[in-house]
């Protein structure tokens, strides 16, 4: 209903993958700030004289260390290797493409690969934390998921006539202070009614909890929220039972 306060997580649990966090941090750079254009090799951007020069001369020294050649040029490093280079062009070719291959990664790799694609952020126009914007809707959700997992909440503006440059709309992340998250609580302003009609399926998962990132919060599967109806309801005498109103099997699932 309208004015509930939503849940929201504290923080996501880190995945089950390991990576060598060099590469993480590298892809991180990619997805954020750079761009392939041939099978052999890719490039990361960064401009001689610069902020980002500090940035490339990491890059440069991390392929040191893997065996990997780099071509130094005034405004982009580029790594010369092949298998890299097909790997990063399936996290795509096009600013609005791009997105990390996976994000189901242990606590160094994760914490290396969202380095590297809040390298490309800035600091917020005011009060603490970053901004992170993009083109990729994927990129954005992925970004907002990793924060997550090391406890900050973001929010999200979705920016169709941003008035710069390109025809894309962006998808614009500020990370809030460590000590500011629960504050913001996400209550319901208005709820849309017969927008669609699409099937209903039964969405239960390890803990019979969903995070949607698109909205920040969790939702809890139907059967959980009617269990604990009734036992609050039962806590103060009222009895109480459940029922199915319509249950019917349909192409893919099951209505409700």
């Amino acid at each position: 209903e309208e004015g509930m306060v939503l849940l929201q997580p504290d923080r996501l649990p880190f995945g089950s993958d390991s990576m060598d966090p060099r590469r993480a941090y590298v892809e991180g750079l990619y997805v954020s700030d750079g761009w392939s254009g041939h099978n052999y090799d890719f490039d990361i951007s960064g401009r001689d004289g610069c902020p980002k020069e500090a940035q490339k001369r990491e890059v440069e020294e991390i392929c040191r260390q893997l065996g990997v050649e780099t071509t130094w040029f005034e405004k982009s490093i580029r790594i010369r290797d092949a298998e890299w280079a097909l790997r990063v062009q399936q996290m795509g070719g096009h600013a609005p493409q791009k997105h990390a291959l996976s994000i189901n990664l242990d606590e160094q790799a994760a914490h290396e690969l969202l380095r590297g694609i809040m390298a490309d952020s800035g600091a917020n126009t005011h009060g603490a934390g970053r901004t992170f914007t993009t083109t990729s809707r994927l990129l954005a959700i992925q970004t907002r998921l990793l924060q997550r997992m090391f406890g900050v909440s973001c929010g999200e503006r979705y920016i169709v006539d941003h008035g710069g440059l390109g025809e894309n709309p962006i998808w614009r992340l500020q990370t809030r202070p460590a000590g500011d998250k629960m504050t913001k609580l996400l209550r319901v302003k208005a709820i849309e009614r017969g927008v669609l009609d699409l099937p209903v399926y039964d969405i239960s998962v390890d803990g019979h909890k969903v995070y949607l990132p698109e909205a920040d919060v969790v939702v809890s599967n139907c059967d959980d929220a009617v269990i604990l109806l009734n036992s609050t309801l039962g806590s103060i005498g009222y009895g109480t039972g459940a029922r199915v109103v319509e249950t019917r099997e349909s192409t893919g699932g099951w209505d409700h």
